[in-house]
């Protein structure tokens, strides 16, 4: 049986852009967003390899963040919120 323990990855006031809006002129120009998120996800004793491959990594996690804003358009707020959550659970292992 595995030691694992979970861990609670915490990210504040992300800055991204985006087109978000039910009008038309809304979405002509992208909007800026400020995301926070908290999550978690099981890690093992492997994590004492201080090896990045077994952790999120933050940097490829925001990088998806801002890539994801660029290259979707939804027309509510929620929308976005809730596609972009839907991809950091597949991509990331998150719960």
């Amino acid at each position: 049986m595995k030691n694992e323990h979970e861990c609670t990855l915490e990210i504040k006031n992300y800055a991204c852009s985006t087109i978000i809006g039910l009008y038309e002129h809304e979405q002509k120009k992208e909007q800026n967003l400020t995301i926070s998120l908290t999550t978690s996800y099981l890690i093992d004793e492997h994590i004492l390899n201080d090896d990045i491959n077994l952790v999120v990594d933050y940097d490829k996690l925001t990088t998806y963040i801002n890539t994801f804003s660029k290259n979707h358009s939804h027309k509510l707020l929620e929308s976005f919120a809730f596609s972009l959550h839907k991809e950091l659970l597949n991509r990331f292992s998150l719960h």
